[in-house]
């Protein structure tokens, strides 16, 4: 079975055609935003810093925030101050006792984003400063982990997985690189340039499980042996094959092909080709059963493809159902723009990917042995790194 849909035009149609409600546009409005602290002292063994307070907008975030330790934030789209004191602090002003660690830095967000911000430095040796990461919440390949690692550090370094250092990964200081590897448990090791290690030899690394549909953002900060700080996992571990998701596939095929086929009859400004009310609100009806069925038992490994092939079908109904059905009540250009967008035999790319993650798991977690002969569908992973 494959499940394929080309719905992009109709989603760009309803963008304008369906008023998006006030919880939307907030959710899509906020970024989520992780804060490191690793402001260190110097001389001290194995170098920790202070207690930290952390100030966004002037707003307490953190108090008495550990060395090594983080706070996470959701912050809306735009330009924001962020501010560390040494603990106890007063006021965003790092009023007396304390010393200012993090001056007001402005930063940028863009809603919906996801992000690290690394407080990095030696107090009194090297200035402190706060970097500011991006961090990439995109659905991985099936049975696939992202590692994504951001170099806070003031040097350049390898990132070694099962002892092979992996070139996109290679990152100087401030920068961020990004792999993807086959899921399980692999030794993770860092190798930062210097003087003493002109080549970045990797450490002997640490086992690390890596969860399939997961993405790992790691930051590297300046310490004497250049830790690595956070171990940040976005998205939960696979879970077991649900059988009753198998059932929701199958009936969304079956729904979504009867109401696009519906649509794609239509030829508009010609109301004797429109199907009536009653028969576009049962096919609504049973897609939007279909998708609501499918969104409570969809295996989290596979969460963000099943969004993705849902997305399109999810506008139309909804835009369906503002005009109760009635096709005649949209406008024609809109109604044009629909019945191309479900006859389209030109398939989005990213829908196109993430259907064939489906179709791949429907093949290998669906079909009972022996079950037909069908040859799986490995989805093309870009970057992959196999170790």
């Amino acid at each position: 079975m494959r499940i394929k849909i080309a719905l992009a035009a109709v989603a760009g149609v309803l963008l304008g055609l369906v008023p998006m409600t006030g919880a939307v546009q907030a959710e899509q409005s906020m970024a989520s935003v992780r804060i490191v602290h690793n402001v260190a002292i110097p001389g001290l063994t194995p170098n920790p810093g202070p207690a930290a307070d952390i100030y966004v907008d002037d707003t307490l975030a953190a108090s008495n925030l550990a060395y090594g330790d983080h706070v996470d934030t959701s912050l809306p789209g735009g330009t924001h101050s962020v501010i560390v004191c040494v603990s106890p602090s007063l006021s965003s002003a790092c009023a007396t006792p304390s010393s200012v660690v993090i001056g007001d830095t402005p930063v940028v967000v863009a809603g919906g984003g996801a992000y690290t911000f690394a407080a990095v430095g030696m107090l009194t040796v090297i200035a402190p400063a706060l970097q500011v990461f991006a961090n990439d919440n995109d659905p991985t390949g099936y049975e696939m982990a992202r590692l994504q690692f951001n170099n806070a550090g003031f040097a350049a370094a390898n990132i070694c997985v099962d002892g092979i250092p992996v070139e996109s990964l290679y990152t100087v200081a401030g920068t961020q690189g990004m792999a993807e590897l086959t899921a399980g448990s692999h030794n993770f090791g860092v190798g930062v340039v210097s003087q003493a290690n002109p080549t970045g030899l990797c450490s002997a690394g640490t086992p690390i499980e890596f969860a399939a549909g997961s993405a790992f953002v790691f930051s590297l900060a300046f310490t004497p042996d250049m830790q690595v700080l956070v171990v940040g996992q976005d998205r939960p571990d696979n879970t077991p094959a649900a059988p009753a998701f198998c059932a929701d596939v199958v009936t969304f095929g079956t729904a979504s092909k009867a109401l696009t086929s519906l649509l794609a009859g239509i030829t508009p400004a010609a109301p004797a080709t429109y199907p009536t009310a009653a028969q576009v609100n049962a096919a609504v009806d049973a897609v939007t059963a279909a998708i609501a069925s499918g969104d409570s038992q969809v295996p989290a490994s596979i969460k963000p493809q099943w969004e993705i092939v849902t997305a399109g079908l999810r506008e139309l109904t909804t835009g369906l159902q503002l005009v109760s059905g009635d096709v005649a009540a949209l406008p024609i250009d809109s109604l044009a723009a629909i019945v191309a967008g479900v006859r389209s035999t030109t398939p989005d790319p990213e829908v196109a990917a993430a259907s064939e993650v489906l179709t791949h798991f429907y093949l290998t977690s669906c079909i009972p042995a022996p079950g037909p002969v069908t040859p799986p569908v490995t989805p093309p992973v870009t970057p992959k790194f196999a170790g």
